[in-house]
């Protein structure tokens, strides 16, 4: 099993059936890391910006099966997303995974946003807008436009939508703090603590 295929299971019990991402990648699997590495940010990307994903490819299909919409938008996702991967490979492995009789349709549908690119988000209401692009319920944006204003509210659903930051921990035994200073990925030192 491949990342992609792996994400693509993943995915799939998460929005179709109900599981947690954290708990299904907790499951014993056989990738490697630098697979899992990959496998993880399609699965947690694909979640953070999952309304938006959808967004981009629903104009082009009326009806997908539930798995199938999750590979569709699984695949977006690296498509516009991910920048360092290449289209072919993306949209090759999702065909390779779809059902047989769904083969020509996924890679038509996949194609066609290749090559229109992002879709922008065509809706006038600035909050129902913002829930698209940041993948929001209206609800929970109504509810923190009530609180905190319009502008905050916007803020924070867009402040939702950056990764968090990474930190580690080094082992003093083996390494100085010197070690990850010299890492020119770390951005910050406190204490016995780095941040990517």
């Amino acid at each position: 099993m491949n990342a992609r295929m792996y994400a693509w299971n993943v995915l799939d019990r998460v929005m179709n059936h109900g599981a947690y991402a954290s708990l299904v990648m907790r499951e014993k699997n056989d990738l490697s890391p630098l697979d899992q590495g990959l496998a993880s940010e399609i699965i947690y990307g694909s979640l953070r910006s999952w309304m938006w994903l959808q967004y981009q490819w629903q104009d082009l299909a009326a009806k997908t099966k539930p798995k199938t919409a999750v590979l569709l938008s699984m695949s977006v996702y690296q498509l516009l997303k991910m920048e360092r991967v290449p289209a072919y490979a993306v949209i090759n492995d999702a065909v390779a995974m779809a059902n047989p009789y769904e083969k020509k349709f996924v890679n038509a549908v996949l194609r066609q946003v290749q090559r229109r690119g992002e879709r922008p988000v065509d809706e006038t209401d600035e909050l129902k807008k913002a829930a698209i692009e940041t993948s929001h319920p209206l609800w929970i944006l109504k509810l923190w436009e009530a609180h905190y204003g319009k502008s905050t509210a916007l803020s924070i659903a867009q402040a939702d939508q950056q990764p968090a930051a990474v930190y580690g921990r080094w082992n003093t035994l083996h390494e100085g703090w010197q070690t990850a200073a010299a890492d020119p990925k770390v951005k910050a030192i406190e204490d016995d603590c780095f941040q990517y």
